[in-house]
């Protein structure tokens, strides 16, 4: 999952994943429980407007990686025109990602 989520960005020319977002099981303190979530963020926040083109083209790639989408790419608009929120469901081998 995460070796697919690192070579679609990279394949799309977006910033690689945030690493103080996302940090791996391994980094986690002792003792925490293992997770079967994988975060991801490297397209825009809070600072930054959205890169709609960077967010549709890692989209896209994970789809060339054989990952299903379910239902259609769905954008908001800000009030001045700008997309502000995307959101995106792909599935494969019982993993599901929602990319925001």
């Amino acid at each position: 999952m995460r070796t697919d989520l690192a070579s679609a960005a990279a394949d799309a020319g977006v910033p690689a994943n945030d690493h103080e977002y996302a940090r791996p099981f391994e980094e986690a303190p002792v003792g925490s429980p293992p997770s079967c979530a994988v975060a991801f963020r490297g397209i825009g926040d809070k600072k930054a407007p959205l890169d709609f083109e960077g967010f549709k083209a890692v989209v896209g790639e994970l789809r060339e990686r054989d990952w299903q989408q379910s239902g259609v790419l769905r954008e908001r608009e800000t009030l001045d025109g700008v997309i502000g929120e995307a959101h995106a469901i792909l599935k494969q081998r019982g993993w599901s990602v929602t990319a925001q």
